[in-house]
């Protein structure tokens, strides 16, 4: 994985070296560290949910903040509030990414930290230009980028690499945890109902409301495997998928293949409203090795079981298809 990331960060910086950015006269000092941040998830995302303590929290007198977003959908009232709280919020859908790169440096920053690595819409490739003195990654993609550009990757000591090579940026620590969830990723209040589902129903409900593509063969099998073990459980899929037939079906064979019959799989179609139905599970099980965040870390509450795999960068595994 990370010499894959490599390959695709040399070739990304043979590129930007035809293209090199404009650099103005440095700025006049005013005391203030000038950080940016830059990421097409500051709206109802869970990386925005994450980060949402850094934009609360931060020391006015001390930093300038900057945030760059080429989100392609409607601004939302995340997007809103986080544009409220920073110096400036740079939003160009359509831009692309030498010039979104000279934007960045044209603010003129101590600091960029991207939040989204590869995922979609993040535009990593402006981080190869270089458009400030120092670059990290950190939040939304737990992994190498590949690019020499970024200096460090912001961990935990949980989320450390086990053994060297696995970065090629160098590791910035934090002390106890990697990121903070504050109370505006729980703007849908649910209780916590009493008693549990296994007593309501006289069987045990697993489920689980992580996003297919974290799914692999191996892993719904062992699920699968857990469900076997408690005579008369069930499975909830908590997804907007599971209004597909194939999406069922998928699954259900997999399921089969360990002795668990159709009629013991629930599917629940819904999409951000998946809160509600942890009361309907006993135990809420996350994927592996491609774990979830938000799911698990907005579960508190409920029971809900991980896996070491959530401490180490990763990558997901094949997906079920959905269609």
């Amino acid at each position: 994985m990370v010499h894959q990331h490599r390959i695709w960060g040399e070739l990304m910086e043979a590129v930007v070296a035809r293209r090199p950015l404009t650099y103005t006269a440095p700025r006049a000092p005013n005391g203030k560290i000038r950080v940016g941040f830059m990421s097409s998830d500051l709206r109802a995302h869970p990386v925005a949910y994450f980060s949402l303590p850094l934009f609360e929290h931060y020391d006015r007198d001390k930093f300038e903040v900057y945030c760059y977003s080429y989100y392609t959908g409607q601004e939302d009232p995340t997007q809103k509030r986080i544009a409220g709280m920073v110096e400036g919020f740079r939003w160009n859908p359509e831009i692309n990414d030498r010039d979104a790169a000279q934007v960045i440096a044209n603010d003129q920053l101590d600091m960029l930290i991207e939040l989204g690595g590869s995922t979609h819409m993040n535009k990593i490739t402006v981080m190869a230009y270089k458009p400030a003195p120092i670059q990290a990654s950190w939040l939304g993609y737990p992994h190498s980028a590949g690019l020499k550009a970024i200096d460090y990757l912001i961990v935990d000591p949980f989320m450390l690499p086990e053994r060297e090579g696995l970065l090629i940026e160098k590791p910035l620590v934090l002390p106890h945890g990697w990121f903070a969830l504050s109370a505006g990723a729980f703007n849908e209040r649910v209780a916590v109902q009493n008693p549990a589902p296994v007593a309501r129903n006289g069987y045990v409900t697993f489920g689980t409301a992580n996003n297919p593509y974290k799914y692999s063969r191996d892993m719904v099998r062992t699920w699968a495997k857990v469900v076997a073990q408690v005579p008369n459980s069930q499975f909830m899929f908590v997804r907007p998928e599971g209004g597909s037939e194939s999406f069922r079906n998928n699954l259900a064979a997999i399921f089969a293949e360990e002795g668990v019959s159709a009629d013991r799989l629930r599917f629940e179609a819904v999409r951000g409203a998946h809160l509600p139905f942890y009361n309907e599970m006993d135990i809420s099980l996350d994927s592996f090795p491609r774990p979830a965040a938000p799911p698990p870390a907005r579960a508190c509450g409920w029971v809900c079981l991980s896996s070491p795999w959530w401490a180490r960068p990763c990558s997901s595994g094949s997906a079920i298809p959905a269609s």
